[in-house]
């Protein structure tokens, strides 16, 4: 009993002190734990609200950001007027940051110039910064469930909305909450594959061990892709094309039905 006793404290002093070598060797090489600084946009006190189908919304209200607020109405779009008409819109636009106009005031934007320049139209801004093209898709879903469809859909694009359409670790790790959870976007991969939002816990000690950290970002990159992988054949663009298509023409469909 003793003997067996004593092999165990030394395997345990033998694992701790090769644990010691490792964080001191990765700090050494100057990778340091993983810092507590969130993302302040995804916090209690940002301008975004979790949701369970496209990871995050517009929060409702006036939010104060630097030196410029940004005006949100009850349904998550982005205020393009004194006042929400309340009504099913009849230009919507969707899209991320610039389409929401980040850094703007209400009035700079261009969703809310649109609805100036035409004010016998319902216009809409639907854009929220940090979206990918498969979001913004999934937003237009949600607005054809309603009994009526907006007479037209604006998206605006630009590349780097493909590479968020795979849900990258290099772009989620710029989700992480003050409290060291990471928000996981809805995303859609080269097999066609759609994967709902992920909400991932944070690790004991990550913001304090260098082995922690390394060994969380490990596990983050085999469960998600690097975005090089976009360069690969199977771009899941296309499919993410497919899908707009196939949203363009049931929107179609209805307005064709009227």
């Amino acid at each position: 009993m003793r003997a067996s006793f004593g092999s165990a404290a030394i395997a345990l002093v033998s694992l701790a002190a090769s644990i010691l070598a490792i964080e001191v060797g990765a700090r050494w090489a100057g990778i340091a734990p993983t810092p507590a600084a969130p993302n302040p946009n995804v916090d209690s006190a940002g301008w975004a609200v979790r949701d369970p189908v496209v990871g995050w919304k517009n929060k409702p209200g006036i939010n104060k950001i630097w030196s410029f607020s940004m005006t949100i109405w009850d349904d998550n779009s982005r205020a393009t007027g004194p006042k929400d008409p309340g009504t099913t819109p009849d230009v919507v636009f969707v899209g991320a940051s610039i389409t929401q106009g980040y850094g703007l005031s209400d009035a700079e934007t261009m969703a809310w110039q649109v609805q100036a320049a035409h004010p016998d139209l319902v216009v809409k801004n639907f854009g929220t910064g940090g979206y990918g093209g498969y979001q913004s898709l999934l937003t237009v879903e949600e607005l054809f469930k309603q009994p009526k469809v907006p007479t037209l859909v604006i998206f605006c694009f630009f590349y780097s909305l493909t590479l968020r359409d795979i849900a990258p670790y290099q772009w989620i790790l710029g989700f992480r909450d003050n409290r060291g959870e990471i928000l996981v976007p809805p995303y859609m991969l080269r097999d066609g594959s759609e994967h709902p939002p992920i909400f991932y816990s944070p690790w004991p000690l990550e913001s304090r061990s260098s082995l922690v950290s390394m060994a969380r970002l490990a596990y983050l990159k085999a469960n998600h892709p690097s975005s090089m992988d976009t360069a690969t054949d199977g771009h899941p663009n296309a499919l993410a094309n497919a899908k707009w298509a196939s949203c363009i023409n049931r929107w179609l469909d209805v307005k064709l039905k009227h």
